[in-house]
């Protein structure tokens, strides 16, 4: 599900699509002076579903959705830049299994290739002996609408992917070389496998750089969660 390019980028657009709406933000990888990844927000705007434009993780109204998003390009200047989709609804399963194996194959989770594209992640070693794997399995028919809006409207897309995924890529990136499977996986049973607990709010705040006030308060803490973690999906 990642579509990666060789350029090198700092910047990197992120359109987070949820049932209410869509959620466009360009974030900036910045120097930090602490011990802790930084990004500048250089903009942010929600855009609401009143039409039924996107359910369920389909895209019903591509006209509509094509231009809030390339509108928000053109404004900021950044038609070219990186961008990567997150994308949420029922028809996007996604689950925390559990399997005898750290070194499954595919067809341990016996999902149908035919009809979905499917990928998998190794979390964390449970205290019974079996591994704890986050599995995410997507119609082939949902995902090509993603694809096609990239491709008509000339986007530089570069991944799609999830909440869960760039929650636990956050995560990674904030623990550098201490990072620990084990530690994760008691912080997840902590935590009801609640992903959106990996990262206290407190963090997300250290890592904001903001020259506007009144962009600090549009965007909502959970989706600053979003947009760093997506932004491991970019190469830099």
């Amino acid at each position: 599900m990642k579509f990666w390019n060789k350029q090198k980028h700092n910047d990197h657009i992120v359109a987070s699509f949820a049932p209410q709406g869509l959620s466009l933000s360009i974030v900036r990888h910045v120097p930090s002076k602490i011990d802790l990844p930084s990004f500048k927000l250089l903009a942010f705007q929600e855009i609401s579903f009143s039409h039924h434009e996107y359910d369920q993780g389909n895209i019903f109204n591509p006209s509509s959705i094509a231009r809030a998003i390339t509108h928000f390009l053109a404004t900021h200047k950044k038609q070219s830049t990186p961008i990567v989709f997150i994308i949420d609804g029922n028809h996007i399963d996604q689950k925390i299994v559990s399997c005898v194996s750290a070194s499954p194959s595919k067809d341990t989770f016996k999902v149908d290739e035919k009809l979905h594209s499917f990928n998998y992640l190794y979390v964390y070693p449970e205290a019974s002996g079996t591994f704890s794997f986050y599995t995410c399995s997507i119609p082939h028919t949902i995902l090509m609408q993603y694809k096609l809006l990239a491709i008509a409207n000339k986007l530089n897309l570069q991944a799609i992917s999830t909440r869960t995924m760039a929650h636990f890529s956050l995560y990674r990136l904030l623990q550098g070389s201490t990072y620990s499977q084990t530690a994760l996986g008691m912080l997840l049973e902590n935590n009801n496998n609640n992903t959106r607990a990996l990262i206290n709010d407190q963090t997300i705040q250290n890592m904001l750089h903001i020259d506007s006030p009144l962009l600090a308060k549009a965007i909502p803490l959970d989706q600053l969660r979003i947009v760093f973690g997506s932004s491991t999906l970019i190469p830099v």
